[in-house]
């Protein structure tokens, strides 16, 4: 392959390879053969192009390639784009979606802060990361977009976007039902129907369920962890051609129902010890007993240590909130598409109306022990509305647009922490009702300059505006919030104007962001095979409020700016043999909004802060070969040089005669240097039907999951200190090797399908929490998937 890629790389430009022109949709990498690579059309600017043609670095999926390549949710998407990494949502839940694009995430899935990674389906902008990383359900093709896309995508979208489009209802009467059984006895079920009902109306419904066993052992309850009690995904869809109108409806609705038993939560160090002088051994988790944990047995009693006889706490608090780990994640979805074709104006409106609701139980100190455990209650619910008109004027193709968003919902956190048994909160609640309205205006332009050189201009501008009331108390757990501790627990000093008359506290925190984004680019044919583009680009990641306590003057974050250059190379190569992208950028970043985990009076806390700038650069390639009839290989890479500007990170040190100290040489957070993919695919004839064998192994680098700096007027943190948090807040390079073989029977028309996924079994830990190590020594994570197996029919009528 790599000779393949060189001699591509030397015959960039080389003229009289055929052309062709681009399909309708993106639905084939390759023709029934596998002679020569297809024209994928996406819609990465908001109109149907030839990827190939598209001045923006794009990486589309097709539906069948989401089938070969186990596309089963979201985060595996990381498996086929470079510079793309999912995260893991660490002790937020299991769905949520944590996802880095060019070093570029939401370290903190709070509702006060958004994403510079936005998620669309069918257009519509998912808002909050609870339910970001659920399964995909019967989809047409999946689009990550690299770079700002600021101006064409619903909001402040400044790492990128992934773009989802679901299956349409067709004009035929089809579908398929498909079953699958795996390791840890998982089961699954999954049917799609499409139905028309007349020559202009077609319906199309889809449905799955899954359950399977937890693959982590809690030795302190005998139970498994982390398993599936039940995933329901349904999706209906309406679409409306009228015979006698030039437009096109299309109406869904969308259900999910997740359940499990609770986040598995293992040790990761226990640096003072607590493990032996409690329980008479260590309760790290080791390489031996790596899918093991030891956390809180529910009414397991107390533990002592005999040689201080010093309490450490019950393993049930008493409060039922949050003694049984478990986490239940509900969202419902309704959305409208109308298309309406003027003749020389087309319109679009997305109309969308979305609710959520997660609720989390979670033991973070990984003991048996009352530590420290919490329960979280995310509600929200979401309301956008988008308008679109888009047309040509000779060589002047634009687009014009506005939307409009809205979102309010409730954070509701209980915790408990109770260690050594003795406690000033052992139970703290905090709640926050916030509301957040989003308004834009966007415009681009294209312009053809000749037949192969045209250059594009665009511009959006939002008007942003947060607003949230925090409550918080001690000792109970009872909704009245009737308790006066609350400066405490919510982080703020109370004031009489605070005071509720009822009693409680309430902190009112709003905030008003306005600011542009811009694009400007120029793309020349240089060939009939290859295409060159140079833009660069600017927008702005919302500013945000902490929900959470903390130190005063940090209850809002300003806005991230971000801007960057990027010059790109696609080419098809070898009589549509290779296709070679390569592209190169460098960004810009201001303000950079970063999470940190400090002790806040005694509380162990999380939220954001505005961490200084960076500059960071890189390279990706993406290339595809077809070698041999059948044989489809493909493979990307992709480089990241991230580190804060020198001088740009001042954090108060606390003490007036030294107020700052420079942080600029922490290590910027979640963003690898390195990504990796390879991947195969042969295709071979056989009687009655077709085999095809696949097989995928990628990669990604060591990244700072958290990252911490010497304070030099806090004897506290000693330089040895901060040395083991950052290595505890890794999260080590690690490769994930996945394989599927697929027996496609012509009649009638049955897919057998044999899968693997982390064959290897590669073990690491996906999302380390350092915020109890100052305190009592200890780290936890959770831990990746092992390797999975198993087997499914599918029937297609």
């Amino acid at each position: 392959m790599s000779r393949s890629i060189l001699g591509a790389a030397a015959l960039i430009g080389a003229p009289g390879l055929v052309h062709a022109q681009a399909e309708s949709t993106a639905t084939a990498e390759t023709d029934a053969n596998g002679q020569e690579l297809k024209d994928i059309v996406v819609t990465a600017r908001r109109s149907s192009e030839n990827q190939q043609r598209t001045p923006v670095a794009v990486t589309a999926i097709s539906a069948v390639q989401i089938q070969e390549k186990q596309i089963v949710r979201l985060g595996d998407l990381t498996r086929t784009t470079p510079g793309f990494a999912s995260l893991g949502g660490g002790t937020a839940g299991p769905l949520v979606a944590t996802f880095s694009i060019r070093g570029q995430s939401q370290a903190n899935p709070g509702s006060g802060n958004d994403s510079p990674v936005g998620i669309y389906i069918d257009g519509v902008y998912q808002a909050r990361p609870i339910m970001g990383n659920s399964g995909v359900l019967d989809l047409a093709s999946a689009e990550v977009l690299r770079g700002p896309q600021g101006t064409l995508f619903g909001r402040n979208t400044t790492g990128g976007a992934i773009n989802i489009t679901t299956q349409a209802p067709t004009e035929i009467f089809e579908g398929y039902l498909k079953l699958g059984v795996g390791n840890y006895s998982q089961y699954m079920t999954e049917g799609v129907v499409n139905i028309p009902l007349s020559q202009t109306v077609s319906t199309r419904f889809a449905g799955r369920y899954e359950k399977r066993d937890g693959y982590v052992q809690n030795l302190a309850t005998g139970r498994r962890e982390n398993d599936i009690k039940g995933n329901y995904q349904a999706r209906g869809t309406l679409l409306w051609r009228p015979d006698e109108l030039p437009l096109k409806l299309q109406i869904s609705g969308d259900y999910t129902n997740y359940q499990d038993n609770g986040l598995a939560s293992v040790q990761i160090s226990d640096d003072f010890g607590l493990g032996s002088a409690f329980f008479g051994t260590s309760l790290v988790n080791t390489k031996d007993d790596f899918y093991k944990s030891y956390s809180r047995a529910v009414g397991a009693g107390s533990f002592l240590n005999t040689t201080l006889n010093i309490p450490v706490g019950t393993g049930a608090s008493g409060n039922s909130v949050i003694d049984e780990p478990s986490s239940k994640v509900v969202g419902k979805g309704l959305n409208a598409n109308l298309d309406i074709d003027f003749g020389g104006v087309q319109v679009k409106s997305i109309t969308a109306y979305r609710t959520g609701r997660s609720i989390t139980n979670v033991d973070i100190d990984g003991s048996p022990a009352r530590g420290v455990s919490f329960s979280s209650d995310y509600s929200n619910k979401q309301f956008s509305q988008e308008v679109q008109a888009s047309g040509k004027l000779g060589d002047l193709d634009w687009i014009v647009g506005a939307i409009y968003f809205q979102e309010s919902g409730v954070e509701d956190t209980v915790s408990d922490q109770q260690f050594f048994g003795g406690n000033p909160f052992p139970f703290a609640r905090d709640s926050t009702d916030y509301k957040s309205i989003s308004r834009g205006l966007f415009t681009q332009l294209n312009y053809r300059v000749t037949s192969e050189l045209r250059i594009t201009g665009g511009i959006r501008y939002t008007w942003d505006s947060r607003n949230a009331v925090r409550h918080g108390r001690n000792g109970s757990v009872l909704p009245d919030f009737s308790d006066s501790a609350c400066a405490v627990v919510s982080g703020f000093v109370p004031t009489a104007t605070m005071r509720d008359p009822a009693g409680g506290c309430n902190d009112a925190r709003g905030g008003n962001f306005s600011y542009p984004a811009w694009l400007a680019s120029v793309d020349y044919q240089v060939s009939p095979v290859t295409f060159v583009y140079l833009k660069t680009s600017g927008a702005s990641l919302a500013g945000g409020i902490n929900f959470r306590a903390t130190a005063p003057g940090l209850e809002s974050i300003s806005p991230e700016a971000v801007r960057d250059v990027e010059a790109g190379i696609k080419s098809d190569l070898f009589d549509r043999h290779v296709r070679l992208n390569l592209s190169a950028f460098h960004i810009w970043r201001s303000a950079l909004q970063a999470n940190v985990n400090p002790i806040i009076n005694g509380r162990t806390t999380q939220f954001q802060i505005n961490a200084g700038d960076a500059r960071q650069y890189g390279g990706e390639l993406e290339t595809t070969i077809l070698p041999w009839q059948g044989m489809e290989l493909t493979g990307n890479v992709a480089y990241l040089h991230s580190r804060y500007v020198p001088g740009s990170f001042l954090a108060p040190t606390g003490v007036p005669a030294t107020p700052f100290y420079d942080r600029s040489g922490e290590t910027v957070t979640q963003a690898p240097e390195w990504t990796w993919s390879i991947g195969a695919t042969q295709k071979v004839d056989v009687p009655n039907g077709r085999l095809s064998l696949h097989a995928d192994y990628s990669y990604i680098s060591t990244f700072a999951f958290y990252a911490n700096s010497f304070n030099p007027t806090n004897p506290a943190l000693t330089p040895a200190i901060i040395t083991r948090l950052n290595d505890l807040g890794l999260v080590k390079g690690h490769s994930n090797l996945n394989a599927r073989i697929t027996y496609n029977l012509e009649q009638p028309d049955i897919e057998i399908a044999v899968w693997g996924q982390n064959l290897t079994q590669v073990k690491y830990y996906d999302a380390p929490f350092t915020g109890l190590y100052q305190s009592v020594g200890i780290a936890t994570s959770s831990v990746n998937a092992p390797r999975t197996y198993g087997v499914s029919a599918t029937y297609r009528f």
